[in-house]
């Protein structure tokens, strides 16, 4: 899959200034249906309610003044038609394009390679950079903590300077090992692939996906490396720990060599093409067994020993059970995220949705009174017909909260409850009753404060009542409109909680009511449409 506008979108952000959580943000930009796109771009900045202004300007020199320092824009067919990323540097612009070419022009020739499409991001809005970003900070803090101190364990025993450069060519090797499955999978990477196709002679792809980088059909280039340098690694921790000689490892770097040269001779002869990656690994495995010649004339004064052995072997056996158990969660978790982004992809398709609940059976809106949140005057009126004690309402009611809190001007929510007035000593009902009153005399923040607290999924709502008060005579109206309710959910056989309607029609049962929110310009620019159509007279 394409990462490129990701690579763009996530580095005007950086440039700005602005934290957020880069896995959601790939996720929001890949599910789009339209990405690669300037609206799969504003989507994913309405998700973290980024504020932004998509325009079209007119390509004059004196426009370019008025452009804020960072933006983004679209480049012409010469280039590709391609997103970009522009910052002023004095008089001059600096692009970085999606492949990470960067060059710096002129005013006057920017406009020969600007398409007159921006996306200017307000560097001051700072929602959401932290709070989603604390989990993974966290996560990568015990995972630098867990390396340092692997790293000092081994420095804090005294070990020789070679034994030192030995074990940091591990590390090395660790990483471009890590690089190498990286590059194997669909962990992709603008950078990395940059890296691996420097050159016309350089191709990572074609050493990595042939035959001879395959043993048994099973273990790639990245399996056999990164166990060797991890076991390794290891290998050295518990033979400083345990004062064991270094024959061994000697050995081990030895028996390396001939790998290396026919890797090097697979390169050059049967694929033609070099991996950047793979002669890394191979000058790692090269340097080690150096520094290993120069200690001790290599394999002179060395002694043989079976805890060495033991260890030696516990290490590679410990890292590749490990790396055997782990690898296919790594790939599993791969395809459960390229399964979402399909996944949501179609869910995210307005003439998918729209078919759906065009099918739905049309209702008579009802004309009694709900507890009303959001824009009175919008378009689009979402009717929850709901009941306090539904453990289903209270997801509903939470989807609600997101869709108030994202678009509160655009959608009008109307809330009706599935309650009898029979039993008018239930707690339910005084519940209803009173959410009802505060609905009618308080503001909407207010009424949306209690009804949080209804819905809350351990709500005591006797407690609720003493805090809310308790209802009284005074209260006897609402009984009609309780009972009113409950006609109406008869009359159109409505017999469960929650039951969600937009506009005229069941909402689709397929989607959660928040998720109303990939439409929201769909559904407001197809009522529009409607109404022109409705309000045209054909002449006669």
């Amino acid at each position: 899959m394409s990462i490129n506008l990701f690579f763009i979108l996530k580095k005007t952000l950086i440039n700005l200034g602005i934290r957020i959580n880069n896995n959601e943000l790939k996720f929001q930009l890949l599910s789009n249906p339209t990405y690669p796109s300037l609206h799969a771009i504003t989507s994913a900045l309405d998700y973290f309610n980024i504020q932004y202004s998509a325009l079209e300007l007119p390509k004059k020199i004196e426009i370019i003044d008025q452009l804020p320092e960072i933006f983004m824009a679209t480049s012409t067919n010469r280039y590709g038609n391609d997103f970009f990323m522009a910052k002023k540097i004095g008089a001059n612009i600096k692009l970085i394009y999606s492949n990470n070419k960067k060059e710096i022009v002129y005013p006057e020739n920017f406009l020969t390679i600007w398409s007159g499409v921006i996306v200017a991001i307000d560097k001051d809005d700072t929602k959401f950079k932290l709070k989603k970003t604390r989990q993974k900070t966290i996560l990568n803090l015990i995972n630098i903590a867990a390396v340092v101190s692997v790293i000092g364990m081994f420095f804090l025993i005294k070990v020789s300077l070679l034994q030192s450069c030995y074990f940091f060519l591990s590390i090395v090797g660790i990483y471009i090992s890590l690089l190498i499955f990286k590059h194997e999978g669909e962990f992709q990477s603008n950078v990395l692939d940059k890296f691996c196709s420097a050159h016309k002679s350089m191709s990572c792809d074609a050493v990595l996906n042939s035959r001879g980088a395959t043993i048994f059909n099973y273990f790639k280039l990245s399996d056999i490396s990164f166990i060797y340098f991890v076991a390794s690694s290891l290998t050295c921790l518990f033979f400083n720990l345990l004062f064991i000689d270094y024959t061994l490892i000697k050995l081990l770097s030895l028996t390396s060599i001939p790998i290396t040269i026919y890797s090097i001779f697979h390169q050059y002869k049967i694929v033609k093409k070099w991996c950047p990656l793979c002669l890394g690994i191979v000058t790692v495995l090269w340097l080690q067994c150096g520094v290993l010649f120069f200690e001790n004339g290599f394999l002179q004064s060395s002694e043989f020993s079976p805890l060495g052995s033991f260890t030696l072997l516990f290490c590679f056996m410990i890292t590749a059970s490990l790396w055997i158990y782990i690898k296919p969660l790594i790939k599993k978790t791969q395809a459960f995220e390229q399964l979402k982004i399909e996944h949501y992809k179609l869910k995210k398709n307005f003439q998918i949705f729209s078919s759906i609940y065009d099918k739905g059976k049309t209702i008579s809106f009802p004309l009694f009174q709900g507890i009303v949140l959001g824009n009175h005057s919008a378009k689009l009126n979402i009717l929850i017909i709901t009941n306090p004690l539904c453990l289903y309402c209270k997801e509903t009611h939470e989807d609600i909260e997101k869709l108030l809190n994202k678009f509160s001007e655009e959608v009008k929510v109307t809330i009706c409850f599935n309650v009898s007035s029979e039993d008018k000593n239930s707690i339910i009902y005084k519940v209803v009753n009173r959410l009802l009153k505060i609905h009618d005399s308080e503001p909407e923040r207010i009424t949306r404060k209690a009804l949080n607290e209804v819905y809350e999924k351990n709500a005591d709502l006797d407690k609720w009542l003493l805090k809310w008060g308790k209802i009284d005579a005074e209260y006897n109206d609402y009984n009609t409109t309780i009972e009113l309710q409950h006609q109406w959910y008869k009359k159109n056989n409505i017999d469960y909680t929650p039951a969600i309607y937009l506009n005229d029609k069941p909402f689709p049962k397929h989607y959660r009511v928040n998720e109303i929110s990939f439409f929201i310009e769909d559904l407001i620019s197809q009522i529009k449409l409607e109404k022109t159509s409705d309000d045209f007279v054909p002449c006669n």
